[in-house]
């Protein structure tokens, strides 16, 4: 970090519309962060297939309801529940490396940074390799053509 750097808190805001299946998983990933994050919020829109309870199960996350139906609207709940300096949202079937909080927060200790987004990878596809190689070389043309920021990672 920078002689400017500060203190920040991270907030994650998870949406979720029926997937259960994924959502421990994510949660689970969660769990193992080098650096807890300071909040979960998990966003249920009107899950039938036992989403609400795998939150609800989850220890560390606050599970609030969203009844209005589609993909903006959990999400902007979350995020106007959000205490976090940073807010990072991700899906229910988002896994994320140990280290996730940690980076993020070394990143935005910078006062100069205002966004960041990683790397997108595909888990349960077979295309999960061409997509990090695409999704590499598109984060590696940014850093050639910009500023050659820490953000891009």
């Amino acid at each position: 970090m920078n002689a400017k750097a500060q203190a920040v808190s991270i907030s994650i805001v998870i949406p979720v519309f029926n997937d259960a299946e994924h959502l421990k998983s994510c949660l689970d990933s969660i769990a193992k962060q080098s650096i807890a994050p300071d909040e979960v919020i998990v966003v249920d829109n009107n899950s039938t297939d036992g989403s609400l309870q795998v939150a609800k199960a989850c220890p560390f996350a606050r599970v609030i309801t969203e009844k209005q139906q589609g993909v903006l609207y959990p999400r902007n709940t979350g995020f106007d529940a959000a205490k976090g300096d940073i807010i990072g949202r991700i899906d229910a079937d988002t896994r994320l490396p140990e280290n996730w909080v940690e980076r993020v927060l070394g990143i935005f200790g910078h006062l100069d940074i205002a966004a960041v987004s990683g790397p997108v990878g595909w888990h349960d596809t077979p295309a999960q390799q061409l997509g990090l190689f695409f999704d590499k070389s598109v984060r590696q043309i940014t850093w050639k053509l910009g500023s050659k920021d820490d953000a891009v990672f």
